[in-house]
């Protein structure tokens, strides 16, 4: 197959089309973040010919076990992967919605 290659195509989306999306994702219920994470499945589940599969998300999962559990130094991040299923959610904002509940 080769050696696999990756490369960073930045963009920068501008502010008023950001709050567009903002506004947008909170009239459906969603935050932007699964609103992304949502419209990211949506591109994979068409590459992947529309099968149900997981995402690998990562969550801060920074434990209040002590007072000054904050100014430590750590990786509190835990993988957690999200169920992005079609069977049963006719519609991109039904996804989204199972998607964000998930």
């Amino acid at each position: 197959l080769g050696t696999p290659r990756s490369e960073r195509h930045p963009v920068q989306v501008p502010r008023a089309q950001w709050e567009a999306f903002q506004a947008t994702a909170r009239g459906a219920g969603l935050s932007a973040a699964a609103a992304l994470g949502a419209a990211f499945g949506e591109v994979l589940s068409r590459w992947c010919g529309g099968e149900d599969f997981s995402l690998n998300m990562t969550i801060a999962n920074r434990i209040p076990a002590t007072p000054d559990v904050f100014e430590v130094i750590g990786n509190f991040t835990q993988p957690c992967p999200v169920p992005f299923r079609h069977e049963g959610h006719a519609t991109c904002a039904a996804r989204a919605q199972a998607f964000a509940a998930a």
